[in-house]
């Protein structure tokens, strides 16, 4: 009888403590989700590539980190509006769509014109800004006037996943030896000044300010770049943020700030990172 006690004790005891463990797990795990989530919805995460100034590129006092641009700051107004945190997260430019349409980012702003395959995997925002390609070449270039010179044996820098690649291979179709891809504009346009390219198809904005910081010239053909829209991707069907984006592009391009962000950051100097 003593030894039935003791083991009926016994049992008692391991039971007790197994149910304090699986309560103190309950509880952790609990709050352990309910912190994630409350974190999570503080944010609003926008995926960018940062090496397309003036829209998107790195300085050393950026308006969010290291993170600055037209971009970014057309993000914060957003960010604001949703009443988050704007977190930038900077990846290969080809990887947004991809990010965004799996809900590993909410948007997607990086200079994104709206194209009709894009649109298959994301919703798109109003437009907020028309650009063009241009051709950047050698300061001192004298045989390419035209996107048509380039089809004569040139070697043409693009960056992977931009307009411009599917201009240069399709449009144009250059012999692919004679096209090189890059993730960022900058090491193209590079390429150009040390000789290693004889031009850069890129979108305008982009084209003028690199020019101007490696002492490159600018050749426009309105004939055969046609004008896009950049847009701001988000997953399909959030159609509650892309109510939030639209009424805050409305709002900026109503009060002028679209342009007065576009005149700020023209006279901002290139990326830092870039100086060579």
């Amino acid at each position: 009888m003593k030894n039935f006690k003791k083991a009926l004790a016994l049992i008692l005891a391991l039971s007790l403590c197994v149910c304090m463990l699986a309560a103190c797990g309950g509880t952790t795990s609990t709050d352990t989700s309910n912190n994630t989530e409350s974190a999570s919805s503080e944010e609003l995460i926008m995926a960018t590539n940062a090496a397309f100034p003036p829209f998107e590129f790195t300085t050393s006092n950026g308006l969010v980190g290291e993170y600055d641009g037209i971009d970014v700051a057309i993000a914060q107004k957003i960010a604001e509006k949703a009443g988050k945190t704007l977190k930038v997260s900077d990846m290969e430019f080809d990887g947004i769509i991809a990010a965004v349409s799996t809900g590993k980012v909410d948007m997607g702003i990086a200079g994104m014109t709206i194209t009709e395959e894009r649109k298959n995997n994301v919703d798109f925002s109003d437009p907020y800004y028309v650009a063009e390609q241009v051709i950047v070449v050698p300061a001192d270039n004298t045989d390419i006037t035209s996107a048509e010179d380039l089809k004569n044996d040139k070697k043409v820098g693009v960056v992977i996943g931009y307009t411009a690649d599917s201009i240069v291979t399709e449009d144009l179709a250059l012999d692919e030896g004679n096209i090189v891809r890059a993730n960022r504009g900058i090491d193209v346009v590079q390429d150009v000044k040390n000789g290693r390219l004889d031009a850069v198809v890129i979108d305008s904005y982009t084209g003028i300010k690199l020019a101007e910081s490696t002492g490159l010239k600018v050749i426009e053909d309105p004939e055969a770049f046609e004008s896009e829209e950049y847009a701001i991707a988000v997953q399909k069907g959030n159609s509650e943020l892309l109510e939030t984006i639209n009424s805050t592009l409305a709002e900026m391009k109503e009060n002028g700030e679209i342009e007065e962000l576009a005149a700020k950051y023209n006279d901002t100097a290139v990326d830092e990172t870039t100086a060579e």
